[in-house]
């Protein structure tokens, strides 16, 4: 059966419409987060009671202390407790007008109410990942699943390419990303898959403490470095 191209095209001119209203509803729910923007992500089905929720909680309330604005994915785990940290050190707790926000897809956490950020929820994921990469100095992983390493690859594939160069990425936990960095130094670039070393691009620390200075520390170093993601 052939492709029908008076169908497709306007199956396309629906799409394209439904990906504007889209950009324009992230662009709205972004318009009170001021900058510098500090994304970070991490696993969902990490337990509220669990170090690494704790330690997100931590590094999100001190960034926000020092005068980051947080994103997250939006969704449960480490994303909660990241807005939450942010919003823990909002002096009005209105999560309204608190500098953090979440953004969401609509088809994922189901019934999930995050209680300290609003949440933007795209259609799209790749929408989702323009508006966690666009405006964000730096990132900061926390452990988790294929989503998180989907994102931090999908970021270093843009730094490969030169779409956005980053002030920081932060891995946090050691022993969770070694395997990784293992892989990436062991494997791939040994067989010259990967040309861009570890050292470039990562800081992998143990504790919020470790992130706090490190992102600092760059942040003093490269205060206008910061290329956009297109």
């Amino acid at each position: 059966m052939k492709i029908s191209f008076c169908r497709e095209i306007f199956y396309l001119m629906v799409r394209i419409a439904k990906i504007t209203w889209d950009f324009v509803r992230g662009l709205w729910a972004m318009r009170n987060i001021e900058q510098p923007i500090v994304t970070i992500l991490g696993g969902l089905r990490v337990k509220a009671e669990d170090p690494y929720s704790t330690q997100a909680f931590d590094v999100a309330k001190a960034l926000a202390q020092n005068g980051f604005s947080i994103i997250t994915g939006g969704g449960k785990g480490i994303m909660v407790a990241a807005n939450c940290g942010a919003a823990n050190a909002c002096p009005t707790k209105d999560k309204c007008n608190c500098k953090t926000l979440g953004i969401g897809l609509t088809h994922i956490n189901h019934g999930f109410e995050n209680p300290c950020a609003k949440v933007y929820k795209a259609n799209y994921f790749f929408i989702r990942k323009w508006f966690l990469f666009r405006y964000s100095v730096g990132f900061v992983f926390f452990p988790g699943g294929l989503g998180t390493v989907d994102e931090l690859f999908e970021l270093l594939n843009l730094i490969v390419f030169e779409m956005t160069d980053p002030q920081f990425i932060i891995l946090i936990n050691k022993n969770y990303w070694k395997p990784m960095i293992d892989w990436y130094v062991n494997t791939a670039m040994k067989h010259d898959f990967i040309t861009l070393a570890p050292h470039e691009v990562f800081i992998i620390v143990d504790t919020p403490q470790e992130a706090l200075e490190s992102i600092l520390r760059n942040r003093a170093n490269r205060p206008s470095h910061h290329k956009q993601y297109q």
